[in-house]
């Protein structure tokens, strides 16, 4: 793999800010430390609308089971671990799900009523892993994106099982902020599921934060997949935040999954971010000069 094959996560600054990718090392300077990750939801949930629609139940219980088996407590150890020897002072996180289970359901009813019960809930695991490790971090902005309840078959009964995906920013015990805004993407995927229109929201969050003398723009997102599925969705959501942040006098940090590489098409997110003046903290790291050498 180069290291143009996949820029996941990919981080961006504008101006003349230096960082290494993924993380932000903070220097005598007064250098803010930053970390993006994608904390994957367990499993590839598009599963369900590709399949044949007489095998969509039991598609839904088996993404629902690998979900499950991809034991989110165990990776939510990893990454306490990972901030508790990195320190940031701001981490952008996505694909924070919420899962959520009604029973029984009542999909097939009209859904009048959406599951609550909650069944595994991503940010209250890793804030807890966090405080058993003695690091304080709080949640200085959440968005909402897709919200997607289907039917749930196992064994007898029929429940209903809900998906909340959401994109946070965690912040560290003594970091300033001010000016939390969010917002999902005016363009996105549309499914239909047996007849039923699903719309999968993706979105961005965003706040003022300073360190010391260092104060700056940080700004969350997650892209839509690129390829033949979603490029054109993804070339109109990168518009879309590059016009949300144009007019922002504090420098601007935007990192997240944006589902994007340089070797893409330049009208798509990468392109776009390069074009509007960012920089890939990538090409500016350590890390990349070692692997251009090798």
């Amino acid at each position: 793999m180069n290291r143009y094959s996949k820029l996941r996560p990919l981080l961006v600054l504008a101006a003349c800010a230096l960082a290494t990718a993924p993380s932000v090392q903070a220097g005598d300077d007064g250098s803010i430390r930053v970390l993006t990750r994608n904390i994957y939801v367990g499993a590839d949930i598009f599963r369900v609308f590709e399949v044949d629609p007489v095998l969509v139940i039991p598609e839904i219980a088996a993404v629902y089971e690998t979900v499950l088996e991809t034991d989110f407590e165990a990776r939510a150890e990893a990454l306490a671990d990972e901030i508790a020897a990195t320190q940031p002072h701001l981490i952008g996180l996505q694909e924070v799900s919420l899962i959520r289970r009604q029973s029984p359901g009542d999909v097939f009813f009209g859904n009048p009523i959406p599951a609550t019960d909650v069944e595994l809930d991503f940010l209250e695991v890793l804030l807890d892993a966090l405080a058993v490790r003695g690091q304080s971090y709080t949640v200085g902005s959440t968005v909402e994106n897709a919200d997607v309840e289907l039917p749930l078959f196992l064994g007898d009964v029929l429940d209903d099982i809900r998906l909340t995906d959401r994109d946070v920013i965690l912040v560290r015990d003594g970091v300033s902020t001010a000016n939390p805004t969010s917002g999902n993407f005016e363009a996105s995927v549309v499914f239909e599921l047996s007849g039923v229109v699903i719309e999968f929201k993706r979105g961005w969050n965003a706040l003022d934060a300073a360190v010391g003398d260092t104060a700056l723009r940080f700004v969350n997102t997650h892209m839509e997949v690129g390829g033949e599925f979603g490029a054109a969705i993804q070339t109109q959501q990168i518009a879309e935040l590059i016009d949300i942040v144009a007019d922002e006098t504090l420098p601007v940090v935007m990192l997240g999954d944006f589902n994007a590489s340089p070797e893409d098409p330049v009208e798509q997110a990468y392109g776009q971010l390069v074009a509007a003046g960012y920089e890939d903290t990538w090409l500016l790291s350590d890390m990349a000069v070692e692997r251009t050498n090798t």
